[in-house]
């Protein structure tokens, strides 16, 4: 009997196409305006329309996103197109206007945020307790859905370590953990 804005469990939204013409099927992305900028969610084109898991009511426009990075050519025979794309979907983001740096090393909170945004596990309402993750950083609700999710835990009970580089392993233990909490899937 209450009106809801902010879901646990995201809702599929499905948003009809129209005629694209020429755009990059891959490259398009739901978003909104926030503060007079795009915030880029992401999506997948299925037939006509693009469907996107959201957490949250609003309004939302489907953009083709191309994103550019100017220090990407020694990694674009390998990674060039994924870059682009997970960069269109708002999963990743570089570490400036422009700049990549696909050579640099990825922290704990990065990993967190693009598993999170590349599998739709966003939470609004999710919560942790990490003494080291205040609500304002940038990398807050991305903590917080990977461990509400089962994805990371942290160093300790009271410390995430969310500037750390991460490891391989950790790498490999989040992608198992969130193919497990996105899809179920386990190891065996």
């Amino acid at each position: 009997g209450q009106p809801v804005t902010e879901f646990s469990e995201p809702i599929l939204i499905r948003i009809p196409l129209g005629d694209i013409g020429d755009a990059d099927r891959e490259l398009l992305s739901v978003a909104k305006i926030v503060d007079g900028k795009f915030i880029f969610y992401g999506g997948r084109v299925e037939g006509d329309a693009i469907v996107e898991a959201r957490d949250t009511f609003s309004s939302y426009v489907v953009v083709e996103n191309k994103v550019v990075f100017s220090d990407t050519e020694t990694v674009r025979s390998w990674a060039g197109r994924q870059i682009e794309v997970m960069a269109a979907k708002g999963a990743i983001e570089g570490k400036a206007e422009g700049v990549f740096a696909p050579h640099d090393n990825v922290t704990r909170a990065e990993f967190a945020k693009m598993l999170v945004k590349a599998l739709d596990l966003d939470n609004v309402k999710a919560t942790e307790s990490f003494d080291d993750v205040k609500a304002t950083d940038w990398f807050a609700p991305y903590v917080a859905a990977a461990v509400q999710n089962g994805i990371i835990q942290g160093r300790s009970s009271a410390a995430f370590d969310p500037l750390a580089t991460i490891t391989r392993a950790e790498m490999a233990t989040m992608i198992a953990r969130a193919l497990q909490a996105k899809y179920n899937l386990n190891g065996s």
